[in-house]
């Protein structure tokens, strides 16, 4: 059961922003290039696969969740403030950062109701584009009807 204070935080975001389809993007960067055989793609992967989507269904809002700034810089650089949607959260700098957010000063309980609040959000979008991770199958087992991009599959890795 999750607790109500962290639904209303969901709520709060998604209540305006979520109008209209919204592609939900996880970007897992930093330790995932650790692990095999699933590692971290380049992220113009995530960004041909938003292009791809958006020539379909180009009014859609874009939220990313990621545990890197770099990813979600290069979305904003791309696809605009007014179309990109994350939330306020700690994440590491670079995309292919040597340590995890969890194993920085950074982690604790405030970085959990994030990656959760990022996941319950993730779990409200209409398409998910993301590689395998934790964070992508709890928002797809929240809500297993969302249509999924897995660009691990899709790029070999």
């Amino acid at each position: 059961v999750v607790k109500q204070n962290i639904l209303d935080k969901v709520e709060e975001f998604s209540k305006d922003r979520f109008s209209g389809d919204i592609l939900g993007v996880h970007v897992r960067g930093s330790d995932k290039k650790l692990e095999y055989p699933h590692k971290a793609l380049p992220l113009k992967s995530y960004i041909d696969a938003i292009s791809d989507y958006l020539s379909e269904k180009p009014d859609s809002k874009i939220y990313v969740a990621s545990d890197n700034n770099e990813a979600i810089g290069a979305m904003f650089q791309k696809f605009g403030r007014e179309k990109v949607l994350v939330i306020n959260a700690v994440r590491v700098n670079g995309y292919l950062s040597p340590d995890p957010i969890c194993l920085t000063a950074a982690t604790g309980p405030a970085h959990g109701e994030e990656v959760l609040i990022e996941c319950l959000l993730l779990s409200k979008t209409n398409h998910l584009i993301c590689t395998d991770s934790n964070v992508a199958a709890a928002a797809l087992y929240l809500n297993p009807d969302i249509e999924t991009t897995y660009l691990n599959r899709k790029h070999g890795k």
